[in-house]
């Protein structure tokens, strides 16, 4: 954090919620490569809740942190847990439809690396910015074979 009159709202085990002056919210994921699992989705749903809740919010600006904006979905992860992908999938797209009409602007400070379900959250802010050679995009589902829910 460096402005000094942000404050820190919220601390979660995979992302930081900080309040700005003038209202803006920003939540920077902190879990290595930031890859989505049920902890990390449920802590950015809490951290938009808050956000929501308090009167003043005018922004909300959501970025990584290291080379790595969100590197998707944690395919070990739900491997190891027996989950399916379709139902995991279907939870994340609950999460970007949330974000698609958050009450507030929405940007995504894309810092590195947005692959697969992660590029997808960055695409459904209002706003994506990316500094030139600073990390990769792209959607890789068809290569691994995995089916997109409608």
């Amino acid at each position: 954090m460096s402005n000094p009159d942000a404050h820190i709202v919220k601390r979660f085990t995979s992302l930081v919620l900080e309040r700005h002056p003038g209202g803006v919210h920003l939540i920077r994921f902190t879990h290595g490569e930031n890859r989505f699992d049920h902890t990390l989705l449920r802590h950015y749903s809490a951290a938009l809740d808050l956000i929501e809740a308090d009167n003043e919010s005018s922004a909300l600006v959501l970025t990584g942190s290291g080379r790595f904006f969100s590197n998707g979905l944690d395919l070990k992860w739900i491997k190891e847990n027996n989950l399916d992908v379709g139902e995991f999938l279907a939870t994340l797209g609950e999460l970007i439809a949330r974000v698609l009409v958050f009450p507030v602007p929405t940007v995504a400070c894309i810092n590195g690396h947005a692959f697969g379900g992660g590029l997808m959250l960055a695409m459904a802010h209002d706003y994506r910015v990316m500094r030139c050679g600073k990390g990769w995009v792209c959607i890789p589902a068809i290569k691994l074979g995995i089916v997109l829910p409608e």
